[in-house]
């Protein structure tokens, strides 16, 4: 395809912008849509996630296609949009090795598993491209809405009897009309802080509402019973408090920093009343209760106790797919050995950063981590070279705390990497931090 044909492509960046703010809209209820039409046997509302997000895939990938064939040569960032040539190349590898090697059910299955790994970094490069500084506020603002909307949908579906059980064991909590716990759970925890931003600092809602939103927000996450939702609150909420703090020594405006203080406390002190009561609290009870009895029928070191209550036995089964991996062949260390082996998927470890080795390789992991780290690195170096660091903003905080969060949730519990609906967040609020980075020290 030429240049003229390429042209010939008519998007303007606000029809694009449209439609992405549209996908973003559409993202609770996508999420929802597998369960329910799994629930009540419509294919059609079933599969509509899969549909939706394979669409935009395409969309978003002709776009960054059609703006490096036709602005190499003039867009100073061009550099960043030939990462996607990094992905191309890994992409055309990992296609070709299952075409010859793989039936056309394998093949098939491949693909759909390689797509949502894929989503990551073409969403990432896709977000770079259409958030600037006069959009940033308007999506972040968007996000707190999903991340409103996430938390009502979890909680209305507590007053219906069709729910997704968190376990199949003895452990309690469910993810509401979300199919996956974990999921929700990661969603959950990257758009916390994101939430905590605007609700504490817009002025237009009070101590009570603000309070009742957070606790609401933090209760949503409590009733899925996983360890995900609860750590992430804690930590937002706990780092916030120490910042607020910190300005103290350094702010001469004293009234505004205490207002801060006493928005966040108070829904800290709700938090901490309603938390025994929670499947979270709970699980966390039986999951140490398991740990007495698993000491009492074989022995347990500390550190092993530790690692089992953290990871909740996902290291023993990464220690069998890595002794596999170290087992595999140079062509399967370099692509990967696949989601689907002998006649089965393959199961992952759900610690995101080790599965993208084993499931597509060296290769594949820089392909798909090359574009977030690069980024976040950028961020990283401007964050240093422009002394921001010297008056952090709470934008920046708080992008900044989600995006720990979102990498530290895919090294500890998986779930964020190969989740579509985990990793837009992920890679719009690193987009966000990159440019108010750049704004501030632009100043």
């Amino acid at each position: 395809m030429n240049k003229s044909k390429i042209k010939s492509i008519k998007i303007t960046k606000t029809e694009t912008l449209k439609i992405f703010l549209f996908f973003l809209l559409l993202q609770p209820f996508l999420d929802i849509s597998y369960f329910l039409g799994d629930a009540f046997k419509i294919n059609g509302i079933k599969y509509c996630s899969v549909i939706v997000r394979s669409l935009f895939l395409i969309f978003a990938s002709v776009i960054l296609i059609r703006r490096l064939i036709l602005n190499y040569k003039k867009d100073q960032n061009i550099k960043k949009y030939l990462l996607l040539l990094l992905i191309i190349g890994y992409s055309s590898l990992f296609l070709i090795d299952n075409f010859f090697k793989s039936n056309m059910f394998e093949l098939v299955v491949e693909i759909k598993q390689y797509s949502k790994v894929l989503f990551m970094p073409v969403a990432l490069l896709f977000s770079y491209y259409i958030i600037d500084n006069q959009n940033s506020q308007k999506i972040s603002k968007l996000l707190s809405k999903n991340a409103v909307l996430y938390s009502l949908l979890i909680l209305i579906a507590q007053t219906t009897t069709i729910v997704m059980s968190s376990y199949t064991t003895n452990k309690l909590g469910n993810s509401g009309w979300f199919y996956s716990p974990n999921e929700i759970g990661a969603t959950l925890a990257i758009l916390f802080p994101v939430l905590v931003y605007h609700f504490l600092n817009d002025k237009k809602i009070s101590l009570f509402w603000s309070t009742i939103m957070i606790v609401s927000y933090a209760s949503s996450g409590l009733v899925i019973g996983t360890k995900v939702p609860m750590l992430a609150m804690l930590i937002v909420l706990a780092f916030y408090v120490g910042y607020l703090l910190l300005k103290t020594f350094f702010d001469k405006n004293k009234k505004n920093i205490k207002i801060a203080l006493i928005k966040v406390l108070v829904p800290m002190i709700a938090i901490a009343f309603l938390f025994p009561i929670t499947p979270t609290a709970k699980n966390l009870n039986i999951h140490l209760k398991m740990l007495k009895d698993k000491t009492s029928s074989r022995v347990m070191t500390e550190e092993s106790k530790i690692k089992n209550y953290i990871l909740s036995s996902r290291d023993e089964y990464n220690d069998l797919q890595l002794g596999q991996y170290s087992k595999s062949n140079i062509k399967e260390k370099a692509l990967g050995m696949g989601f689907y082996n002998n006649n089965q998927f393959t199961k992952f470890v759900e610690l995101d950063f080790n599965d993208l080795l084993y499931k597509i390789g060296v290769l594949g992991s820089i392909s798909i981590l090359f574009a977030p780290i690069y980024i976040l690195f950028e961020s990283i170096k401007f964050f240093f070279s422009e002394k921001i660091y010297k008056n952090i903003n709470q934008k920046i905080f708080f992008y900044g705390l989600s995006v720990c969060l979102g990498f530290g949730i895919a090294a500890v519990s998986g779930h964020v990497f190969f989740s579509p609906s985990s990793s837009i967040y992920l890679v719009i609020v690193l987009i966000l931090l990159n440019k108010e980075i750049k704004r501030a020290g632009a100043k």
